[in-house]
């Protein structure tokens, strides 16, 4: 037997070094655990950050198409309030999109922050063609442009 040929004082050393390198195996997964939860409570927050920027994003763009289809539908030019009321909402809009696509990509979520910027590009375009039609009355106005910002926005 092996036991038989130490001494106890080795046997003993050898049950106290096991259940020392054991607890300190368990401390170990114990902290990765508290570092892997901690981790993932701050993704969670920078997500519920994204997430508002991004509702406060939609809310600005729902405003500003809501404006912007009321000048529409008017037979002459749209009042300056209108305009400058659709210039507030698209720099509300803008501004937390810019936040929104910088917490993105700084997630390592750039695919994300990429699609984002493809549809403001989209957006952009179509901006400039409403404001354009907005200082025009009605019946200078291209016809399908209300039907494609319905559409679009």
């Amino acid at each position: 037997m092996i036991l038989g040929r130490w001494s106890i004082r080795t046997t003993l050393g050898l049950i106290l070094g096991s259940m020392g390198l054991l607890l300190f195996a368990l401390s170990s997964l114990g902290v990765w655990g508290a570092w892997r939860d901690a981790s993932s409570a701050r993704r969670v927050a920078q997500m519920v950050t994204i997430g508002s920027h991004l509702f406060e994003t939609v809310q600005s763009v729902r405003l500003e198409r809501a404006a912007m289809l009321a000048a529409l539908g008017g037979e002459g030019p749209a009042e300056a309030g209108l305009l400058a009321r659709v210039a507030q909402f698209r720099e509300v809009a803008k501004a937390s999109a810019q936040r929104a696509m910088a917490l993105l990509a700084e997630e390592g979520l750039p695919q994300m922050a990429s699609r984002m910027r493809g549809a403001k590009a989209e957006m952009e375009t179509l901006r400039q063609q409403v404001d354009a039609a907005m200082r025009l009355p009605r019946n200078a106005r291209a016809a399908d442009l209300v039907a494609h910002t319905l559409r679009t926005g």
